[in-house]
C-alpha cells in the first residue's frame, strides 16, 4: 500500500537533503570511496536503491 502523501513527500526531502549534504561534507569513508569512478558509481548506485526501495513504493 500506498504511504500517506505527506509522509512520502517529507520522507523525499529528507532524501534528498542529506544526499545533498554527503556531496557537500562526505564523510572519510564515503570521500575515499568517491575518488576513483568506480567509488562514485557505487555510492551513486547505492543511494539510489535506497531512494528506489524505500521511497517508491
Amino acid at each position: 500500500a500506498l504511504a500517506v502523501p505527506a509522509v512520502r513527500a517529507a520522507a523525499t526531502l529528507v532524501w534528498c537533503a542529506v544526499g545533498a549534504w554527503l556531496v557537500a561534507r562526505p564523510p572519510v569513508a564515503v570521500a575515499a570511496m568517491m575518488r576513483r569512478p568506480a567509488g562514485r558509481l557505487a555510492v551513486l548506485a547505492s543511494w539510489l536503491w535506497l531512494g528506489v526501495h524505500f521511497l517508491a513504493r
